[in-house]
Parts: C-alpha cells; sequence; structure tokens
C-alpha cells in the first residue's frame, strides 16, 4: 500500500526530495517484505517505480540519481529471484543513464554504480547473469 502510494506521488507531484524519501522507505520496507516472504506480492510496483525512475533520471541531480541506484541495488539483492532481463536491459543496455553516468567525477556517485554492479553480479539467476555480463 505504501509503495503504491509513492509511486502515485512521484508520478503527480515531481520532487526529488519526495523521490529520495521514498526510495529510502521502500528499500527499508524491502528488508521487512523480505524477511515476511511477502516480497512477491509487491515487485510489480517496485518495478513499476523502477522503470518511472529510470525513465525520468536524466532529470535528477547526482544526489537524486545516487539515490535511484542504491534503491535499485536494493531491489535486485532482495528479489535475485525475480528479476526481469528487461530491466537487467535497462540498466546496463547501450542506451543505459547508468553507463553514462560511469564517467561523472562524483566519487559517491561511482560508489552507488560499483554498488549496483556488485549486486548484479552477485545474483545465483544463471539466465540474467548472463545478461549482466
Amino acid at each position: 500500500m505504501v509503495m503504491i502510494l509513492g509511486l502515485q506521488l512521484v508520478q503527480c507531484y515531481y520532487s526529488e526530495e519526495i523521490l529520495i524519501t521514498i526510495n529510502n522507505i521502500c528499500s527499508v520496507l524491502l528488508s521487512t517484505l523480505h524477511r515476511f516472504n511477502y516480497f512477491s506480492t509487491s515487485h510489480n510496483i517496485l518495478f513499476i517505480l523502477i522503470n518511472y525512475e529510470i525513465s525520468m533520471c536524466s532529470y535528477y541531480s547526482l544526489q537524486c540519481f545516487e539515490s535511484m541506484l542504491y534503491f535499485i541495488s536494493k531491489v535486485v539483492k532482495e528479489a535475485s529471484g525475480n528479476l526481469s532481463i528487461e530491466l537487467i536491459h535497462t540498466l546496463l543496455g547501450p542506451q543505459s543513464k547508468v553507463l553514462s553516468m560511469r564517467t561523472t567525477c562524483s566519487v559517491s556517485l561511482h560508489n552507488a554504480i560499483v554498488h549496483l554492479y556488485a549486486s548484479l553480479l552477485s545474483l545465483k539467476n544463471i539466465p540474467i547473469l548472463q545478461e549482466v555480463y
């Protein structure tokens, strides 16, 4: 319920502060949902939120982009078996914003990108891991 509200809030009122807060809240909720095995019921909402954030990320500040990357890393870690190849392609494909941000001078953004890559490379799903490589 909170994730649906967050998605609607982000879509209606674009604010980087709101987006960063929603990423943080969803990250905390992910840990709780995973602990109680409720993740499977909410992963579609998370993937919609991630796709929305990726589509809007060309407007983000570095801090907001970094928040998005850490949030996606958390989703990858928690949803390792439920990830889609399309999401991996969106994150790492030739038109990916993540690839274009690798040349940024921000150390904290580089750390977030490395964290995302480490999450992706630690997957145990062979078809998705092949797509990552």
